[in-house]
């Protein structure tokens, strides 16, 4: 009968546990979102008040900023910090970094501050999505693993 218990205790809590690991990569991911919302609004500000080439922008970045994007390192330029994230970037996000890193560099600086507020206008519209969608997410991460470990206790039993 301990064992029974023990073991149902084991699965419950493995289910508790999986979900708050899947939780946290919910939390990663916004987290990430958010630092480079932090970083593209750098970006703008260094282009805007100083005139700053992409590469001296990176070396004048908080190392705190590049480190919550999931850069580890110091980049050249753009396309080498959006090809070495960790965790790389998906659909839309991609999609976003890939045009920013295209269009940085490329032009006047007038044309180059209407791409800085467009991308960060992008950028700001999927944070606050996810915002939206992380609470749902980890809600239902949380009810699904322990609903799983639920059932397996009782088929078990």
């Amino acid at each position: 009968m301990s064992y029974e218990i023990f073991g149902a205790a084991a699965v419950i809590l493995g289910g508790f546990f999986l979900a708050r690991g899947m939780n946290e990569e919910e939390d990663k991911k916004a987290s990430q979102l958010e630092a480079l919302l932090a970083l593209f609004r750098f970006f703008r500000l260094q282009i805007d008040c100083y005139c700053t080439p992409v590469g001296d922008i990176f070396k004048r970045c908080d190392k705190g900023i590049l480190s919550s994007c999931g850069c580890d390192f110091e980049p050249r330029d753009f396309y080498e910090f959006s090809s070495e994230l960790s965790p790389p970037p998906k659909g839309e996000i991609l999609r976003l970094l890939g045009s920013f890193a295209s269009e940085l560099g490329s032009s006047y600086r007038e044309d180059q501050l209407k791409s800085c507020d467009y991308h960060i206008a992008k950028l700001y519209e999927l944070c606050e999505r996810e915002r939206s969608e992380v609470k749902k997410r980890k809600k239902l991460n949380m009810t699904v693993c322990l609903s799983v470990s639920s059932a397996i206790v009782i088929f078990l039993i």
